[in-house]
Order: C-alpha cells, then sequence, then structure tokens
C-alpha cells in the first residue's frame, strides 16, 4: 500500500508519519470500502499497523497520507497530549548537535555507550563500534565467524564485526587484520552507509564527484561515494563563511557524526534508495568505464557500464568513425548497466562510446557519449647520442631523447659486471625527455645505455636491444705520479700496469 514513509521529530518529543501511497486513488478506494468511513477506518488500520510493526519504540502522534505531492488526509495515530519526559540516555549529549538522534538510537537498541556510562559524542569512533552499530541498525545479529576471525577484534565486537564483513559492508585491513581498535575516517564511514544503503554499485557507476571545497582531498577510492551520497542529500558536510561546504574525509568520524547518520540511515532508508534510483532515471544515460584505454589486454572484452531507467533496454555503441560495433542490453532494478565490446576491429586512435534508449513516459530517446582511446602500442623511444662519463658528470649523467608524450620513462646505464644505474623521468607534452643518472657504482670501461617507457595505456617500450655503448674513464691521464700503478682495461677486466 505505501511505497516509501519519512519520519519528522516534533518538539514535544513525538513524531509525524508522512506516508506515500503506492497505487492510484481509485485503486486505493477500492481496496479500502466503497463509502468515506470505510475508506477512513482501513487507512487508519494500515496507518496504525505500520507504526507498531515498523517503530515500536516510537512516539507517533499524527500520519500524513500522500499520493504525489498530493494531501489526502492527516490521521492521529497515538495519544494527543504532551509526550512524558524521558530521561536522557547519556548525560553528557545534552550538548550535542546530535542529542535527538543519539536518544532515540539508544532507546531503540541501536547505539551504545562506553563502559563509564557516558557517550562521549565528539570522541573519535572506532571500527569495532562503527561495525557493531551498523550491524544493529540494519538488523543483523552476531554471526559465527565459520572458522575465520580477525584477531584485532575485541571478542565484545568479533560477531557483529563477522557479520557486516560476510555482508560486504565493511572489509578488513588485510586478510588477518580488521583494525578494530583503529579510527574510521568520514570517507570510509560515507562508504560503508552508501553500500548498506544498496546504493554501491550504482554510486560506482554513477561516478558523482564530490563539490564541496576540499573533494579533490578524498580519497579516489571514495570519491564516486562520497559524491553520490552528497547528491542525494544523505551527506551535507560543514559549512564554512564563504557559503561554501567542506568535507573532510580524512578526518575520524566522531560518535555524534555516526549517530547522525545513522539515525537518518534508520528512518529514511527507502527514501534514499528511491532518490538514488530516480537521480539514475532523471539524469539517463550515464557512461562509466573503468579504463579510458583500449588496450591489447581489453579490447576483445572491452567493458562498458552506465545508469538510466531501469526497466528499459539501452543500445551501446563504439565507434572509431569508420568501424562501429554495437550490444543492447536491459538496465538492471538498481539503475545500471554492464556489457562488454569487441573492439579488436577499430583502429588505434580516438574512439567514442555511445549509448541511447527510448523514454516511453517522456517520449524521447534519451542518449549520452562517452570520448576514450583505443591505443595497443607504445611508441619507440629514441636517445640523443650519449657523451662518454667522465668524473665530472659521473654524478649527473644526462641521458635525453624522444618517447611518446606523457609516457612514464626509465633510463638505464649497465656496466660489463651487472651493475646497473637507473633514473626515472616523464616524457614532456612534446615528446621529450631529459634524465639525470648517478653512475658512481659503475666500473670505469664500455657501459650500455637505454630507456624502457610506459604509456598512458600501459603499453611497454622495452630498449634494451637499441642500446648505445659508451665509456666510463675517470681515472686522470698518465702522468709521473700515477704511472708506477694505473688501472687498465683488459680481456678479463681491471688489471694493474707496473713498471
Amino acid at each position: 500500500m505505501f511505497e516509501r514513509y519519512r519520519l519528522e521529530p516534533q518538539p514535544d518529543g513525538s513524531y509525524t508519519l508522512t506516508l506515500h501511497l503506492s497505487r492510484s486513488l481509485e485503486e486505493f478506494a477500492r481496496e479500502l470500502g466503497d463509502d468515506e468511513k470505510g475508506e477512513q477506518t482501513g487507512l487508519q488500520k494500515a496507518v496504525r499497523r505500520l507504526a507498531e510493526t515498523r517503530f515500536p519504540g516510537l512516539r507517533i502522534t499524527t500520519a500524513k497520507v500522500m499520493l504525489g505531492t498530493m494531501l489526502l488526509t492527516s490521521l492521529a495515530v497515538g495519544g494527543g497530549g504532551p509526550a512524558q519526559a524521558v530521561d536522557a540516555a547519556y548525560s553528557d549529549i545534552g550538548t550535542s548537535y546530535a542529542r535527538q538522534q543519539i536518544q532515540e538510537l539508544a532507546d531503540r537498541g541501536v547505539l551504545a555507550g562506553s563502559a563509564d556510562g557516558l557517550f562521549h559524542p565528539a570522541a573519535p569512533m572506532t571500527r569495532n563500534e562503527f561495525a557493531v552499530l551498523l550491524a544493529r541498525m540494519t538488523g543483523l545479529g552476531p554471526t559465527p565467524s565459520g572458522g575465520k576471525t580477525y584477531g584485532d577484534v575485541a571478542d565484545w565486537a568479533q560477531g557483529y564485526v563477522n557479520a557486516v564483513v560476510s555482508r560486504g559492508y565493511m572489509s578488513g585491513l588485510d586478510p588477518e587484520h580488521f583494525g578494530g581498535s583503529e579510527v574510521i575516517t568520514r570517507e570510509e564511514m560515507a562508504t560503508v552507509f552508501v553500500r548498506a544503503l544498496g546504493l554501491e554499485n550504482l554510486a560506482r557507476v554513477y561516478n558523482a564527484q564530490p563539490t564541496f571545497d576540499d573533494g579533490e582531498k578524498i580519497a579516489a577510492y571514495a570519491r564516486p561515494y562520497v559524491g553520490f551520497a552528497q547528491q542525494i542529500g544523505f551527506l551535507q558536510g560543514s559549512p564554512n563563511h564563504d557559503g561554501t561546504f567542506s568535507f573532510d574525509g580524512k578526518r575520524p568520524a566522531e560518535r555524534q557524526e555516526a549517530a547522525l547518520l545513522a539515525h537518518k540511515f534508520h528512518t529514511d532508508h527507502d527514501l534514499y534508495l528511491e532518490v538514488g534510483q530516480d537521480l539514475a532515471a532523471v539524469n539517463a544515460p550515464r557512461l562509466h568505464v573503468r579504463s579510458p584505454y583500449i588496450t591489447p589486454r581489453n579490447e576483445h572484452e572491452y567493458l562498458v557500464e552506465g545508469t538510466g531507467k531501469r526497466g528499459e533496454f539501452v543500445t551501446v555503441t563504439l565507434t572509431d568513425g569508420q568501424t562501429a560495433v554495437r550490444a543492447t542490453t536491459d538496465i538492471a532494478l538498481d539503475g545500471t548497466f554492464q556489457l562488454q565490446l569487441s573492439a579488436g576491429g577499430l583502429r588505434d586512435g580516438e574512439a567514442v562510446i555511445l549509448a541511447s534508449y527510448q523514454d516511453p513516459e517522456a517520449n524521447r530517446t534519451r542518449s549520452a557519449s562517452l570520448a576514450v582511446r583505443k591505443d595497443t602500442q607504445a611508441l619507440p623511444a629514441t636517445l640523443v647520442p650519449p657523451k662518454n662519463i667522465t668524473a665530472l658528470n659521473q654524478l649527473n649523467y644526462i641521458v635525453e631523447g624522444k618517447a611518446e608524450p606523457g609516457a612514464a620513462l626509465h633510463a638505464f646505464v649497465t656496466d660489463g659486471y651487472n651493475r646497473t644505474a637507473h633514473a626515472e623521468a616523464k616524457v614532456d607534452a612534446q615528446g621529450n625527455f631529459t634524465v639525470a643518472v648517478d653512475t658512481r657504482n659503475l666500473a670505469d670501461g664500455p657501459v650500455r645505455v637505454f630507456v624502457n617507457a610506459a604509456d598512458a595505456a600501459g603499453n611497454l617500450f622495452l630498449g634494451a636491444g637499441t642500446a648505445v655503448q659508451v665509456e666510463k674513464s675517470t681515472e686522470r691521464p698518465v702522468s709521473g705520479e700515477n704511472a708506477p700503478l694505473y688501472r687498465i682495461w683488459g680481456g678479463d677486466g681491471v688489471q694493474e700496469l707496473q713498471h
């Protein structure tokens, strides 16, 4: 009967429950009765039943029933008198901006304080504590380990950690460590909440970038999740004096911050889920690729993802301007689609992905495009004829030449004793590179100079086969002072000439 709901706290401690019908007014009337009294009675029973089963610990006094944006009726659900005063669960939350949310979560048994009987709202929340909160908030009980436990998780948290890890909401730092006593950061917490909302895949593919003024400081893995949570209204950030908002993703999450988001999650879970799916449908389609390069490793199974209106069919085309490949798939219930295209017949160079589907409600075709590049081989690197190595230049021996613009370049100088000197550089936009190599560890005599390069697509040029030979000679010329004992090069390596 109801497709979503929203709880609104009132000053007296009670709540107003707003419910949205999932069907037309005519269907609703037929279901409840033929007369107005029958409709009101049936509706009030349905509302009371939902309030009692879904929110057993809350005092809901009023319910508003909506059909779209139209208010159908407002019903009295509970007693209309002032709510009875309730002692605060913790004596130290009086000045917390989240004191009401902390109180409600404590009343529901979702949130727990510390061993000293206090909540410590401004204290950082540990991963142990957050795992317990998350498990209780999502209705997960302690789960047996099944033979796998983390050695750094407190006994009281182990079952809850097992539960949230098995659901994929959280993960260990490595196979042996969960980091239970470590704090959880704000960007980590946001990512976990998006997963628990069931929006992980949609957020990743939608790939919304956060608009906070410090958005670039958020870890790359977390940006799509923080950005999506921001767009659906789950995250707001902290206001600055200039009207912008900051997120401070690397900062440890405070216990009151976690409580505030947990309350939003618990109260409006279905609303955020729907808003996220509506966002994908309204701004559809959107395209996403895990790599902007088509290379020998992926050209026969090039993965294209995107978002759109669930239930519709989307056609995706990949073209280099002359040759095109296309495929059709359906948009899944979570608002995402995924398919693989074979790009083996396309030329190296710029390519475009096109996605389109027919939106019957809007009576128009929705489309999107994304530029990618096919790059199946690195351009060869060439050296400017290098100079010999002397005592004057051996510390900063210059290797220069040309290679593919933007490539990561590695310069090597090796001697006859398998000793190697190495340095790295970035090829500039004009295809030039200059790198200084410290060759002091190499023996005097013939040495080989060559470079390897890896372009932006990951293609490699290996230059050992085109190495250039030069001489290293750091000894002073023979004179009366050093003639009695002077090193020379021979077939067996360094020899000493005495006279």
